[in-house]
Formats: structure tokens, sequence, C-alpha cells
């Protein structure tokens, strides 16, 4: 068996599934940003959660960084707060 046509056979289905993936992927993004909503993407990997469109204001905090770490982020509300 020659193995060299199925993986040109394999890989060529894998970029076909990313750039499927890169389509739905963009038209998710415009469709949440037409609507005027905010959105948030969180990089597990780098342990950074990047903030875009109206994200801060739905929450009501003032625009800040658009990116930040875990360990930048602020301490959850004291008891009460939101009464």
């Amino acid at each position: 068996m020659d193995v060299v046509p199925a993986l040109r056979k394999c890989l060529a289905a894998s970029q076909l599934a990313n750039h499927h993936l890169r389509q739905r992927d963009q038209q998710m993004r415009l469709a949440l940003d037409s609507l005027g909503g905010g959105r948030w993407e969180w990089d597990i990997a780098h342990q950074k959660l990047s903030c875009y469109g109206r994200f801060y204001e739905a929450f009501g905090l003032e625009a800040g960084p658009t990116s930040f770490t875990f360990a930048s982020l602020p301490t959850p509300a004291p008891a009460g707060l939101w009464r």
C-alpha cells in the first residue's frame, strides 16, 4: 500500500475542514458584531481573555483593555452589591 496518496488525501480533507471552520467562525463574528453585542474569547493555552464589541457596556463596566490575563481580573463583587 502506498502511504503517500493516503496522507495527501487526509491532509486535503483536514485543510478543507479547517477552511470551513474559519468561514463559520467569521460568519459568527460578523453576526454578533452586527447585532451590537459583545463577545469574548478565552485563550486557555495563554490564560488570556479578550473582549470585543459592547461586552463592557453589557455588564455595566467602563471600557478597558481589550485583552487581559486572568491574574489581572477584578475579584468578585462583595455579597449584596447588586441589590
